[in-house]
């Protein structure tokens, strides 16, 4: 991939203030919100991910279980960056 992952962050975080910006009742992204996103950002980027937004997600969500995490230790954990980063690795790894 020709975009970083501070780059794709970065637009990521831009991308998520201006729909929070829209939709101010908005209070998170699920999961598979933040990979259709990521997908979204990488094509307007130039870059053809290989791999649908679903199918991401479904890699992400067994990624995410495989750690074995309360949702109380998710939360404390796991933000935007390390999310962003795994999804990010996830990519790198096609």
């Amino acid at each position: 991939m020709k975009i970083t992952e501070k780059e794709l962050l970065e637009k990521y975080n831009t991308t998520t203030d201006n729909i929070l910006d829209e939709c101010d009742w908005k209070t998170h992204f699920t999961g598979e919100e933040v990979c259709h996103l990521v997908h979204n950002i990488l094509k307007q980027n130039n870059e053809e991910p290989s791999i649908s937004p679903e199918t991401l997600h479904e890699v992400y969500s067994l990624k995410v279980s495989s750690l074995k995490l309360t949702p109380e230790e998710w939360r404390e954990n796991y933000g935007v960056p390390e999310i962003i980063s795994m999804i990010y690795e996830i990519l790198l790894s096609l």
